[in-house]
């Protein structure tokens, strides 16, 4: 049985997987549907990944950790010098994203989890769940140089959302949104909150996809989920501390006829030096706000949000 944080009190319950990549394959609420995309394996009777640095790269459904910029994914390695220039820098590295964490600490309201030193990245990642007072879930990411000289990376964290769901995020205006892609994902800002919805495939479209990336004026996204709101909770990263060709928040809509479609909710922290042993860190909090009229995007919530332009305060 994986186990679930938070389920010794009301709120938000998270389940994660130490076996494949420290990845976090549920929130729910308790007795509700997962409100994030799993995929189709059985995370509690799946076999461990291969996690070695030749692994072949399997989709990141549930929530996971990467280190931006993408394109530079491979560059930094020597382990397979001809993945170094690799098209975008893809795949992500299999060791820290499939490979088996160890438990450092377990609780009903804590986990926490380590992963192997990987040769690709150079960092050995520890990650922590605990559930919150307020019924949310705190996430942390640590990321230690394990290598021999200075290494530039930006921790990144990658959410796989409902698919079909509508994301808000707070935007200054609509000059803080660009979108780059064959999908319409008909960007909207009002009131202060860009609007993502799925885009429709038209004529005999196979396939369409797009990412839009965006500065958010405060560090909040939220994902239609079970007739509210999956909320993510961080500090706000400024432009010209992301990683080069990425965003503080991007979102990645994918949309395939007749098959499995994506939607991925990304925020970048800081991209910062790490001299050989030095540790950065970053953190989200997750919550499931409920709709109290039925709004989307606008009204009264019961946390307390009043939905009125890009500076909201509590009732």
């Amino acid at each position: 049985m994986l186990p679930e944080i938070g389920k010794e009190r009301p709120g938000l319950i998270a389940t994660v997987t130490a076996t494949h990549g420290g990845r976090t394959v549920a929130l729910r609420m308790p007795g509700g549907p997962n409100l994030i995309d799993p995929g189709a394996r059985d995370w509690a009777a799946e076999p461990p990944d291969e996690a070695g640095p030749a692994a072949e790269w399997r989709q990141d459904f549930g929530q996971v950790v990467w280190l931006g910029p993408q394109s530079r994914f491979w560059a930094d390695q020597s382990v397979f010098p001809d993945r170094a220039f690799t098209e975008r820098g893809w795949p992500p590295d299999p060791v820290c994203t499939n490979a088996r964490y160890a438990v450092l600490e377990q609780t009903p309201g804590l986990l926490r989890l380590r992963g192997p030193e990987s040769r690709v990245w150079q960092v050995e990642l520890t990650k922590t769940w605990e559930a919150q007072a307020d019924g949310g879930v705190r996430f942390v990411a640590e990321a230690r140089n394990v290598s021999n000289k200075p290494i530039q990376k930006g921790l990144w964290f990658n959410l796989r959302a409902v698919p079909s769901a509508r994301v808000l995020v707070p935007v200054a205006s609509g000059a803080d949104v660009r979108v780059e892609g064959s999908a319409d994902l008909r960007p909207v800002v009002t009131e202060g909150w860009l609007h993502l919805h799925a885009p429709a495939l038209s004529g005999d479209e196979s396939s369409a996809d797009a990412k839009a990336y965006v500065r958010p004026s405060r560090g909040l996204i939220r994902t239609e989920a079970a007739g509210g709101w999956l909320e993510l909770e961080f500090k706000a990263t400024d432009q010209a501390q992301v990683a080069e060709g990425h965003a503080p928040v991007e979102i990645y809509r994918k949309t395939n006829r007749g098959s499995w479609s994506i939607l991925e909710v990304e925020q970048h922290a800081p991209c910062v030096a790490l001299a050989p042993g030095e540790t950065m860190s970053h953190e989200e909090i997750w919550r499931w706000v409920p709709r109290r009229d039925g709004a989307c995007g606008a009204g009264r919530w019961s946390r307390g949000w009043v939905l009125q332009g890009a500076s909201q305060a509590r009732d």
